[in-house]
Parts: structure tokens; sequence; C-alpha cells
């Protein structure tokens, strides 16, 4: 009997597999690109471009990557914004880089209070922070270290 459920099992695992591998092979398969999901204004420059290689082939390096990001800052600058939060071990500056639509980098200092305001529940209300929720954009941080 175990032997049967052992046996029935794998075929259903192989039978899913083929299946599997059938379905992607008849569906066409588009080749990712950063830049093909909506319109991309063409006076911010684009990191293959600067780079002279493409996004995620090789090591980048701290000085390269900063350079990407002041000249894609100086081409769009109503929806990228850079602000100084410390320095590296290595004396270097840490930035955080702030992506958003034009109407939120206008109210970024708006967003920021609203978001403090959240912070500690036991200080705002429980109406002013619904109100806050629904009115505040959603804020996303991400660090990466070695």
């Amino acid at each position: 009997m175990i032997t049967n459920s052992v046996s029935i099992g794998r075929t259903l695992a192989v039978v899913a597999l083929l299946l599997s591998s059938v379905a992607q092979n008849a569906l066409p398969q588009e080749e990712f690109g950063f830049f093909n999901r909506g319109p991309y204004r063409e006076s911010v420059p684009r990191p293959d471009d600067l780079l002279g290689y493409a996004a995620g082939t090789t090591q980048t390096q701290y000085a390269e990557l900063q350079s990407v990001f002041d000249r894609m800052i100086s081409a769009a600058p109503d929806r990228l914004r850079t602000e100084v939060i410390g320095t590296t071990e290595e004396g270097r500056l840490m930035r955080a880089f702030i992506f958003s639509a034009p109407e939120n980098i206008e109210r970024l200092d708006e967003i920021r209070a609203n978001i403090n305001q959240l912070a500690d529940p036991r200080t705002t209300p429980q109406s002013d922070a619904a109100e806050i929720a629904a009115t505040t954009p959603l804020v996303v941080m991400l660090s990466y270290s070695i």
C-alpha cells in the first residue's frame, strides 16, 4: 500500500512538472526590461547608458552608483530627491533616495509629519490615525548592505 502511494505521488509530481513545462513553452515569453512597463521620460538618462553596461551584469562601484543617481535626480527633480543621512566608516556620505509622484515630493514635509503622528499610537487619537492613514501615501524604506 505504501509503495503504491509513493509511486502515485511520484507520478503526479512528474506529470505536474511536465504540464508546467508545456504551459510555459506555450505562452509567449516577454523579455524582462526595466523600461518596458510604461512611459519613460527620455530626458532621464538610463543607468545602462551612464555605466556602459546593463545594470546587474557586473559590480558597480559606490562612486559610479552615486553618479548615476545624481544624474537621474538632476533630470527629474520633481520625482526624485536625495538626503544625506550619515557617513560610512570609510567617510563616504550615506544618502536616502526618495522616489515618488510629483505631488508627493511637493508635500514631503507634510507626509513626514503625518507618519510621525502614527509612530506612537498612544499619542494620536484613533480617528486622527484613520484619517492620516487614508490620506498619506504608503512609505517603504529599503536598506541594503554587504
